[in-house]
């Protein structure tokens, strides 16, 4: 999901629309997010008219953006220490092989773990396919 300024659908969820808006005491952005939302409950069809920012409104294109970024860096950083510390668990554990269950073109998802990766033999199994995969090394260097 991507912050925008419409509403659109949401393949996950599985709706039409879909807006971003959660606390405004948490991130700056959603408080600029639900600005716009009140004037849109408020004034409906006019709400382009009395809303803080106007359609196409630079500075609102500005905040968004670098939220995207801080947000991708912020995400990028928390898949690099979750998948470390889900790699050293099967390390200090001694875990040779899980279950999971085949995504696409080789990728699995781990079963009862956070943990995406390429496991050979399995670049040919229809999506959804479970299988048993041998760990047969782990390089917390570089998350593989």
């Amino acid at each position: 999901v991507r912050m925008g300024v419409k509403a659109l659908p949401h393949a996950g969820m599985g709706v039409a629309s879909y807006t971003w808006a959660s606390s405004p005491l948490r991130r700056y952005v959603d408080l600029v997010n639900q600005w716009q939302i009140i004037a849109a409950a408020r004034h409906g069809k006019t709400a382009a008219l009395v809303a803080p920012f106007k359609p196409k409104d630079a500075q609102l294109f500005s905040i968004i953006s670098a939220f995207e970024s801080a947000y991708t860096a912020y995400n990028g950083f928390q898949n690099g220490i979750e998948r470390f510390w889900t790699l050293r668990h099967l390390a200090q554990n001694g875990t040779t092989e899980l279950t999971a269950t085949v995504m696409k073109e080789g990728l699995v998802r781990a079963d009862e773990l956070p943990l995406v990766f390429k496991a050979l033999g399995c670049e040919n199994l229809p999506r959804g396919s479970h299988v048993k995969v041998r760990i047969t090394g782990l390089d917390e260097m570089t998350l593989d």
